[in-house]
């Protein structure tokens, strides 16, 4: 299993990432993970389109993901027979990773059979594994397929403090307002205030923390995430990585934050 994979597609000099990609001997699995921090969204096919629908009733639209991964089924493909790799079956899923969100599909949504949620994927994995049963890979090629996945994996960009020599101290911190753009927002009962505007958000932080990703980094610990975004306590802090359910690596004080997932 490879996650965020970025690779370089020969055809057009341009990079392409994928989530998760999954090697088999029958077949690949393409897997985009979608993390929606909010009440609902809604995928419809005409426009292709989803449709995230906040708590406090803000409605805000984002390309059809389907579209997205089916775009990198057929980008890993060209890069398959551009490394000398025989042609093979691409599977590819969506995944709707926050259980809290109500995911609601139109009745026309033709690929409503591939977004799925997070506990369903390995049902899925052995329908496919049922459905491809030639084996396309043998093992020395599958071998050799992942050296070259991992070999052509492209490093990740430089943040924005690296790019334009900004010291960390300079960047203004806070939780700026989703609706007028003013720090800092002031945390009462949960929720994120705006005293200019009055806005009232109870994840007004995960933009916020998408400016972390690209300025600083893709990691955030529990006493970077109190400095950034003024918390005063570690343990809103980390009720706050809870809400979020992201990823972590290491344990107790080096702990790290993944911020990837904020980002879909």
């Amino acid at each position: 299993m490879y996650h965020n994979l970025k690779l370089l597609c020969l055809d057009n000099n341009e990079t392409f990432e994928v989530d998760l990609l999954l090697t088999f001997p029958e077949y690949l699995l393409i897997v985009e993970v979608k993390y929606i921090s909010s009440q609902s969204a809604t995928l419809s096919e005409f426009p292709h389109q989803l449709t995230r629908l906040s708590y406090e009733g803000l409605k805000k639209t984002f390309p059809d993901p389907i579209l997205q991964v089916k775009q990198q089924r057929k980008q890993l493909s060209v890069w398959l027979r551009a490394n000398g790799f025989p042609s093979m079956p691409i599977e590819y899923l969506v995944v709707m990773a926050n259980p809290s969100c109500e995911v609601i599909i139109a009745a026309n949504y033709r690929d409503q059979g591939r977004v799925i949620r997070a506990p369903f994927l390995e049902y899925k994995m052995s329908e496919f594994g049922r459905h491809h049963r030639e084996e396309r890979l043998g093992e020395e090629v599958l071998g050799r397929l992942d050296k070259v996945l991992l070999e052509g994996h492209r490093a990740s960009f430089k943040t924005g403090i690296e790019r334009y020599r900004v010291a960390f101290d300079e960047v203004k911190k806070g939780v700026h307002c989703p609706k007028c753009g003013v720090l800092a927002m002031e945390r009462k009962h949960k929720n994120w205030v705006c005293r200019a505007c009055g806005l009232r958000s109870n994840d007004a932080i995960i933009e916020t923390l998408r400016d972390y990703y690209f300025m600083v980094g893709d990691t955030i610990t529990n006493s970077q995430l109190r400095d950034f975004c003024c918390i005063e306590t570690s343990k809103s802090a980390t009720r706050i990585f809870n809400k979020l359910n992201l990823r972590s690596v290491g344990a107790t004080k080096g702990r790290r934050y993944l911020l990837d997932s904020l980002l879909r």
